[in-house]
């Protein structure tokens, strides 16, 4: 059995060319009409307008606490992806049922923290292929270049803090100081200085040198090396409930220093 499947799209009000994602519209508008960026509608298969669920916080204090609770197990999977046993590369953080409510919060938190213009990056019909089974469902996709948002928005719970950072030396996290500190790399020279003069007072320093760091990367990147945060869900999935299934993109940058 053929089932459409397809990417939205959004037309420029000028010239009626139509854009498979925001991000390239948006780009279209200001280098071909001088406009400036706005939130765009996004049109199915017929020309129609797709209806989207808009962000919008959480006023239930009790709703609130337990949305807190979802957001520090995000936050503690993003912060662990920081660690040396897992490569460097594009990570996804995924929920397979969320309430609507939490994703919707998040994304409303995030508008309000950066002055950018928050709107989906893409709508798209496909086939899920894991469970819950869908011949054709919508997947919504949001982009976000701002670091700091996104810190601000995930620290919303008070229980983890998102780490922007990491250095560890093997899989032992250590201290990273910066230029000025112990830690930091020396050179050889500098290594039988201090031997030298730890030794005359009957103990040798033992400098932990952190063998790779790890970083949080999300900002514009350079031509097509692409950097944000992807925020990802399908709000259609489930039949009987107000559920999505959530997903967290992310790159983690590894730097090995060995």
């Amino acid at each position: 059995m053929s089932v459409s499947r397809y990417s939205c799209s959004v037309e420029c009000s000028r010239c009626t060319k139509n854009f498979k994602s925001s991000k390239s519209m948006w780009r279209h508008m200001m280098k071909s009409h001088q406009l400036s960026i706005a939130p765009l509608e996004f049109l199915d298969e017929n020309n129609q307008p797709v209806t989207l669920a808009k962000p919008a916080l959480i006023e239930s204090a009790s709703q609130l606490n337990s949305y807190n609770m979802w957001l520090s197990t995000i936050v503690e999977r993003v912060n662990e992806a920081l660690h040396p046993a897992l490569p460097g590369r594009w990570t996804q953080v995924e929920d397979p049922c969320v309430p609507d409510s939490f994703v919707l919060h998040f994304i409303a938190r995030i508008a309000e923290e950066t002055a950018d213009v928050v709107s989906p990056h893409c709508v798209k019909f496909l086939t899920h292929r894991g469970l819950p089974y869908r011949l054709k469902t919508e997947k919504i996709s949001y982009k976000v270049y701002d670091l700091t948002a996104v810190k601000n928005a995930l620290d919303e719970q008070r229980d983890l803090e998102l780490r922007e950072t990491a250095a560890f030396r093997h899989f032992a996290e250590v201290d990273d100081k910066g230029k000025d500190s112990c830690f930091q790399k020396l050179s050889m020279k500098e290594k039988i200085a201090r031997m030298k003069a730890s030794s005359k007072i009957g103990y040798v320093e033992h400098v932990q040198v952190p063998t790779s760091r790890s970083s949080l990367v999300i900002c514009e990147g350079e031509g097509r090396c692409t950097r944000e945060m992807e925020i990802i869900y399908w709000p259609k999935l489930y039949t009987f409930s107000k559920q999505y299934k959530f997903q967290l993109r992310f790159f983690i940058q590894k730097c090995d220093m060995q």
